[in-house]
Formats: C-alpha cells, sequence, structure tokens
C-alpha cells in the first residue's frame, strides 16, 4: 500500500493544535499507511486566510463557522452530508453543544464537523477579584479603577457589539440591506466606547487569548475581563501561575444576559484534495 500523508492546518494555541495531533496518532493507529500533518499559524493569520488558499494547499482546514457561506458560493470544501455518513452526522448532530453542529450546515448541506465550542464570557483573576461583576454599569465602575481587560482587535470588538445588541435587543442582519439601525449601533458603540476610554491602550491589540496570557501568565496584571472567547486552559491548575475564573458576560440593558455570539471552530474537507 503506498504512503499517504494528508496535510492539515489549524491555530496556533493548545486548544487549537494539541487535539488535532493527538487525533491523528490515533488515525495512525487505525489507519496503517495515512499520515496526518498539521501546520499551525497565529489566531488571527488563521481568521484572516481566505479559505481558498488553505484548500488549495491542505486536505484538512480548521474554519470558523462564519466561513460556510463562503465556501458554499464558492466550491472549496466538500460537503460531508450524503457520502455515506449520514447516521454519523445526525449522531453528532444530537450530541452537539447548542448550535454548534447546526453552524457548519448552509442551504442544507453541511461543510464541517463542530470539534469545540465557545461563547464570549467573563474572566477574572480570584487573588484581585472576588466575584465577576454581573451588570455592565459594575463593570464599567471596574474599568474606571484601572482593573479590566478586554480584547479589541476588531474581529472581537465586533462580536461584542453584536452580543451587546441584542442583549437590548436589537436586530442584527435580519434585514440584507442594513447590519443594524444606526441609534442601535450608534447605542452600543458609544457604551463601548465609554469602556475602552479606561483601558490599558495594550487592548487594542489584544485578541482573547493575549488577554489570559497577560492576565495568567503576569502578576501585575488587570483583575477582569467582561467578553472574551473562553479557553479552559487557563483556569486549569498548573497551566498559569494565576489560573482564571470563567463566568457570565454582564448583563447589558433590562434583560441580559441573554446570551453572547457563538464562536468555536469545525474540521473541513478540501474539495481539492487527492484523497477525499
Amino acid at each position: 500500500m503506498a504512503e499517504i500523508t494528508l496535510r492539515g492546518m489549524t491555530w496556533d494555541h493548545a486548544r487549537g493544535y494539541d487535539p488535532m495531533v493527538a487525533t491523528a496518532q490515533e488515525w495512525a493507529r487505525r489507519n496503517p499507511g495515512v499520515t496526518i500533518t498539521w501546520e499551525k499559524r497565529s489566531l488571527q493569520a488563521f481568521a484572516d486566510r481566505p479559505i481558498r488558499e488553505m484548500a488549495d494547499t491542505y486536505d484538512l482546514m480548521v474554519i470558523d463557522h462564519p466561513h460556510v457561506g463562503e465556501v458554499a458560493a464558492e466550491g472549496n470544501l466538500l460537503s460531508l452530508d450524503g457520502r455515506g455518513h449520514d447516521d454519523d452526522l445526525a449522531v453528532l448532530a444530537a450530541q452537539s453543544l447548542g448550535r454548534s453542529h447546526d453552524s457548519y450546515n448552509f442551504e442544507g448541506r453541511q461543510w464541517g464537523l463542530a470539534i469545540d465550542a465557545a461563547t464570549p464570557v467573563a474572566a477574572f483573576r480570584p487573588d484581585l477579584q472576588e466575584a465577576a461583576p454581573t451588570r455592565w454599569e459594575d463593570a464599567l465602575a471596574l474599568a474606571a479603577q484601572g482593573r479590566v481587560a478586554f480584547a479589541l482587535v476588531p474581529i472581537n470588538a465586533l462580536m461584542t457589539l453584536f452580543g451587546l445588541a441584542r442583549n437590548l435587543g436589537y436586530p442584527v442582519a435580519e434585514d440584507p440591506e442594513r447590519l443594524m439601525a444606526r441609534d442601535h449601533g450608534a447605542h452600543v458603540l458609544g457604551a463601548m466606547r465609554e469602556m475602552a476610554g479606561h483601558l490599558n491602550p495594550r487592548c487594542f491589540q489584544c485578541d482573547p487569548i493575549a488577554i489570559y496570557d497577560w492576565m495568567g501568565f503576569e502578576a501585575d496584571a488587570p483583575a477582569y475581563s467582561p467578553f472574551g472567547y473562553g479557553y479552559t486552559n487557563y483556569s486549569r491548575d498548573g497551566y498559569c501561575p494565576h489560573p482564571l475564573v470563567f463566568a457570565d458576560a454582564p448583563g447589558f440593558g433590562e434583560n441580559g444576559p441573554r446570551g453572547t455570539v457563538l464562536g468555536g471552530t469545525g474540521i473541513a474537507l478540501s474539495a481539492f484534495t487527492r484523497h477525499p
């Protein structure tokens, strides 16, 4: 039997890379002659690189679910349904955490399999802060004391904007002609700007990983982060010198918190692989 090597691309974090290596080793044990090698790139580079560029190079890709509309239209990935595994897909759908599995389904086709789930949550240092604020106003007061960090690279700022808007009941992307009503967007951006005015400028270059590294590995660090996609690594004994505790994001408006924006990643197959 000829040796087959499949290439995969994922993102550079223990949560994104280590499970891929472990499952590749198990796959190789069960399937002699087939090797899967995984490469990684930074979270930002991973998010920004067009799917087509990765599909031309890699057999397997870890993707974010917002890409599925693009790939469905452009034909860069293989749909996973209708290939003799629909019973398995049904099991995965039933086992899904929330709508993670469904988030990779577009126009009736399944373009990826959810391999983790995430949503923005609050995090705090229990050695510096007794508990997480439950209201936006309380988080703002903590920020005014210089004790808050917040992932504000553009994609994370956008997800916070969407989450806060939905907590207020504002429609987001429900009209194909308009993302949000101008007054709704101005309201939410005004609240975000008020908090940002109290933050260390470092936050504008930080994704959630950078925020949690700051809080978890540096002694002189902020005590609290109100919104950031969760990474349980930072709450595990021994992972960082200052373990974090995760909690609900603060409520915004009269009815919050009512949820934040679904994230996570899924594994997908290139339409151009020689070994579908």
